[in-house]
C-alpha cells in the first residue's frame, strides 16, 4: 500500500459513505433508527447536562448504566461541537471513522496476499452493510470500526517487528470496541489463544511465550473495563459491564418461535413477565430501585426460559439465525430509511407456499426498489460459493492459514454469540472476514482460469 492509493482509496470510500448520507434528507428518509436511536440520544444530553449518565428519579440522579460508554460520549461530543442535536452531524463523522476503517481492511487482506490491498478495501468501499449502518444513529458502526482495527492490529502483530506496539494497539481497539458494545465481554476467552496461535505461526514464537504474549491486548481491554466495574459498584453494590444483559437474555427465548410451530408467542412472552413481576416482587424497596439487582432478575428468568426450549429446537435456530446473518442483504434496512416500504415474504399473501413465492415474485418484478433488493441478494448468494473457495484455498495454503484461521473464528464468535439473533445488524462483524474470503476466492478462481488458458495454449 502507498500513501497515494491510502488516500484514493479514503476518498472513494467517503465519498460513496456521504453520498448515501445525503440520499437520506432526499428521500425524506431519517437518521433515527427508532427506541435505539433514541436511548443513545437521551444519554447524551444526559452527558452534556450533568457531566455523565444519569436517570432522575423522584428528583435524585441515579446513575445509569443500560449502555455502553463511548457511544453516547461519541454523540454527545458531537452534539457539543455542532451547538445542538444533529443527527446529521453523528452520521457524517461515522462516515469519516468508517472510510479510515476500509484501510484496516485492505491491511488485513494484504497481510494474507500484498496484491489484495487494492481490491478488499475497494470492495469494503461499496459494502452495502458499511455504507447503511454509517447512516444511522446506532453503536453499531463505531463498533465494527474499532473491531475491525483491532483485527487489523493482531494480523499485522505476527507479520511486522513492531509486533508491541501492534498488541497494544490491538488491546486499545478492542477495549474501545467493548465499551462500544457489551457484545465482546466473553472475546477475551477467544482472543487468547487464537492470537497465541496466530504468533506461534507466524513469528515461530514458542506457544508459552506466544500465550503471555496474547495476554497484552486482554490486560488492556481489562484496565479500560475496570472503571465501569469500579463505578457499577460504587453505585450499586456489585461490578458488572453492564444493566441490559437481563432484558437482552430474555429475547433469546424466542428460538422456537421460528421452528417450532407448537410454540406460542403470547403465552412465552407472558409467563417471562409473570416470572421476572413475580421475582422483583420479592425483593425489597431498595432492592427494587437498584438496576443491578432488578437485570438480575430479568436474566436468571430468561436461563429459565432458555433451558425449557427444546435442544433441536433451539439448535435449529442457532443454524437459522446463522445462514440469515451471513446471506441477508442490507437493502431492508436501506427501504425503511428511505422510506420505500419494502416488502416481506411472510407479509405476501397465499394460501399454498408456490402461491406465495408467484404472488411475491410478481412484486419484484413490478416494484423497483424490490428488483434492486433481489439483485443484490442474488449477488450475495453468488457470493457464498466464492468466499468458500477462498476459506479452502487459505487453509490448504500454508503462509495464509494461520491468518484465514484467526478471522473465521473471530467471525465464528458473533454467530456463538449471536444466538437466534440472524440479520444484517448482528451480522455486520462478520463482514471483514466475509470481504477477505471474497477476494481470497476471487483471486483463486481468476487465477484457476488463467492456468487453465495457459495449460490449453501449452496444449495447441
Amino acid at each position: 500500500m502507498t500513501k497515494r492509493q491510502a488516500v484514493v482509496i479514503f476518498l472513494i470510500a467517503l465519498a460513496v459513505r456521504l453520498a448515501y448520507h445525503q440520499l437520506v434528507p432526499a428521500f425524506d428518509g431519517s437518521y433515527d433508527n427508532g427506541s435505539d436511536t433514541g436511548k443513545y440520544i437521551w444519554r447524551a444530553v444526559s452527558i452534556l447536562e450533568h457531566g455523565e449518565v444519569v436517570r432522575v428519579i423522584d428528583g435524585e440522579p441515579n446513575p445509569d448504566f443500560g449502555r455502553m460508554p463511548v457511544y453516547p460520549a461519541f454523540v454527545a461530543a458531537i452534539f457539543w461541537l455542532a451547538r445542538g442535536e444533529s443527527l446529521a452531524a453523528v452520521t457524517a463523522v461515522q462516515a469519516v471513522a468508517n472510510a479510515l476503517t476500509v484501510l484496516a481492511l485492505g491491511l488485513i487482506a494484504a497481510a494474507l496476499n500484498r496484491r489484495w490491498f487494492a481490491p478488499a478495501a475497494l470492495l469494503a468501499c461499496v459494502w452495502p452493510a458499511f455504507v447503511v449502518y454509517a447512516a444511522w444513529v446506532l453503536s453499531d458502526s463505531l463498533f465494527v470500526d474499532l473491531f475491525t482495527w483491532g483485527l487489523c492490529a493482531c494480523v499485522w502483530a505476527s507479520r511486522s517487528r513492531h509486533w508491541r506496539l501492534l498488541l497494544v494497539g490491538a488491546g486499545l481497539a478492542f477495549g474501545l470496541a467493548l465499551l462500544t458494545r457489551p457484545v465482546l465481554m466473553f472475546f477475551p476467552y477467544l482472543l487468547v489463544p487464537i492470537l497465541a496461535y496466530l504468533l506461534v505461526a507466524n513469528r515461530g514464537t514458542r506457544w508459552l511465550t506466544a500465550l503471555g504474549h496474547a495476554l497484552v491486548p486482554v490486560a488492556i481491554m481489562v484496565a479500560l473495563l475496570s472503571p465501569r466495574l469500579i463505578a457499577t459498584y460504587a453505585a450499586y453494590g456489585s461490578p458488572v459491564v453492564t444493566t441490559q444483559s437481563g432484558n437482552h437474555a430474555l429475547e433469546l427465548v424466542y428460538p422456537c418461535l421460528r421452528n417450532d410451530a407448537d410454540c406460542d408467542r403470547a403465552s412465552i412472552e407472558s409467563k417471562a413477565h409473570e416470572l421476572v413481576a413475580a421475582g422483583i416482587a420479592d425483593l425489597t424497596e431498595a432492592e427494587r430501585r437498584n438496576p443491578v439487582i432488578v437485570d438480575g432478575v430479568r436474566r436468571r428468568v430468561a436461563l429459565q426460559l432458555l433451558s425449557e426450549v427444546p435442544p433441536l429446537i433451539f439448535a435449529l435456530a442457532v443454524a437459522d439465525s446463522a445462514v440469515r446473518s451471513v446471506v441477508q442483504t442490507m437493502l431492508y434496512e436501506v427501504g425503511d430509511q428511505l422510506k420505500q416500504d419494502p416488502k416481506f415474504f411472510s407479509t405476501v399473501q397465499g394460501s399454498t407456499t408456490g402461491e406465495k413465492i408467484a404472488n411475491f415474485m410478481a412484486v419484484v418484478f413490478t416494484e423497483p426498489f424490490m428488483f434492486i433488493w433481489a439483485v443484490a441478494q442474488f449477488a450475495v448468494l453468488l457470493a457464498l460459493p466464492v468466499q468458500f473457495v477462498g476459506l479452502f484455498a487459505g487453509l490448504r495454503d500454508p503462509a495464509q492459514r494461520s491468518i484465514v484461521i484467526f478471522l473465521v473464528l473471530t467471525a465464528g464468535y458473533f454467530l456463538a454469540i449471536n444466538l437466534s439473533f440472524g440479520n444484517p445488524k448482528y451480522g455486520l462483524p462478520l463482514n471483514p472476514a466475509e470481504i477477505v474470503l471474497l477476494v481470497a476466492g476471487g483471486h483463486t478462481i481468476l487465477d484457476w482460469l488463467r492456468r487453465r488458458r495457459l495449460l490449453r495454449r501449452a496444449a495447441m
